[in-house]
């Protein structure tokens, strides 16, 4: 079972991983579904109500306002429900934004040549952006 790899506080919504899997594979899918678990689990333990960064992340994945943007943006070109800043707090708006970033992020990576890009660049790009992770 796809919980049994991560704490309990981690969670991804049922809702969200059916409507991540209705646009990407399966495989994909429940890889992202992974990784972003365990990106909750490093940032905030899972804490879906998680304030940090001088209150500018925001939820279990510590989303910033213009990574939200993005990944509203990546909901618009694939003609999905869009989710407002103001509504961080909702499980649904967090996992279907925090999809969607990482979404945007393989596509980015796969302009820049990187096919499949490991869980490690993946994290990367999330936790710094792309111009910082290009440092590295």
């Amino acid at each position: 079972m796809l919980m049994s790899f991560f704490p309990r506080k981690a969670s991804f919504t049922l809702a969200a991983w059916l409507l991540v899997s209705a646009i990407a594979n399966a495989v994909e899918a429940s890889d992202d579904a992974k990784v972003l678990m365990s990106i909750a689990s490093v940032e905030t333990g899972g804490n879906r109500l998680a304030v940090g960064d001088n209150k500018r992340a925001r939820g279990q994945y510590q989303t910033h306002k213009a990574s939200w943007e993005d990944g509203n943006e990546q909901l618009m070109r694939e003609g999905l429900k869009t989710y407002p800043w103001a509504g961080w707090k909702s499980a649904l708006a967090q996992d279907m934004i925090a999809s969607a970033l990482l979404r945007s992020i393989r596509y980015k990576l796969k302009q820049r040549g990187i096919n499949n890009p490991s869980v490690r660049q993946l994290a990367l790009v999330w936790g710094c952006g792309f111009e910082k992770a290009s440092e590295y």
